[in-house]
């Protein structure tokens, strides 16, 4: 019954023997030394230096990090999760956190708080399985798989909650100077709320200045041939520069 069942699946499971530099990877630990192998060797490793793009920062407030985060906010995280997707190293599964939300969302909320009050995250956190996918072509060719990495579901709603606050303090120092940033955002969403009617945006042609003078944001403009081309900045075009870093510090090559 087992072969018919198998015999009648569109996927197969499984790798077939991959080719490698020295031999052909035909048994499961051989495979897991191959395609590692390969994808190391077309891996990117970015430096870690901060990129220089000629602007001037500042400082930003600095957030309290006693109640950073919530658990009304850990609540509705966890009960918006995917309950299709599939659990990381840990093993707990996206379906069981969104069920469990209302139980949990408090010792989560206390547990990211301590984390990023320390600076430090659970060693858990750091690991990533790696499953080999494979894309088309020739199966015994490492060129033909991609490396998809599952991690800590529990760590990408902490990462959720960490990415919230950047941009919320961006915001409050109108750090993005583009609007096509901003979430759910129109081109229309741009302009000064106050510019309704045909009447006030010929008005705002004329005199662009009498708007913008006690607006937080700056107007810079040239004419060109009678019409303005217009730029919207921050404050002394500022910009701050936040990044985060995961470190995968083990790996293990699953059969996809």
């Amino acid at each position: 019954m087992k072969t018919y069942v198998d015999s009648k699946r569109k996927s197969i499971s499984g790798i077939s023997k991959v080719n490698g530099t020295e031999f052909i990877a035909s048994t499961d630990n051989e495979k897991a030394e191959v395609l590692p192998e390969f994808f190391s060797y077309v891996f990117t490793l970015e430096s870690g230096n901060p990129v220089d793009s000629g602007k001037r920062y500042i400082k930003c407030d600095s957030f309290s990090r006693d109640e950073l985060f919530n658990s009304t906010e850990v609540n509705k995280l966890l009960k918006d999760l995917n309950t299709s997707k599939s659990p990381g190293p840990d093993q707990v599964h996206p379906k069981v956190l969104s069920e469990l939300a209302n139980t949990i969302d408090s010792p989560l909320s206390t547990k990211f708080n301590e984390s990023l009050k320390s600076g430090t995250v659970p060693k858990r956190w750091k690991i990533g399985q790696i499953s080999a996918l494979f894309k088309k072509g020739d199966k015994t060719s490492p060129s033909n798989y991609r490396p998809v990495s599952w991690t800590s579901v529990i760590c990408k709603v902490m990462e959720k909650l960490v990415r919230r606050r950047i941009v919320q303090n961006m915001n409050s120092h109108y750090l993005l100077q583009t609007v096509w940033f901003y979430k759910v955002v129109d081109t229309w969403n741009s302009l000064p709320e106050h510019i309704v009617t045909t009447t006030k945006v010929k008005t705002f042609e004329n005199t662009p200045d009498t708007y913008w003078k006690d607006h937080p944001m700056k107007l810079e403009y040239t004419i060109e041939h009678g019409q303005h081309t217009s730029r919207v900045t921050g404050k002394d075009d500022t910009m701050v520069e936040e990044s985060i870093e995961m470190n995968i510090e083990e790996q293990q090559l699953l059969r996809s």
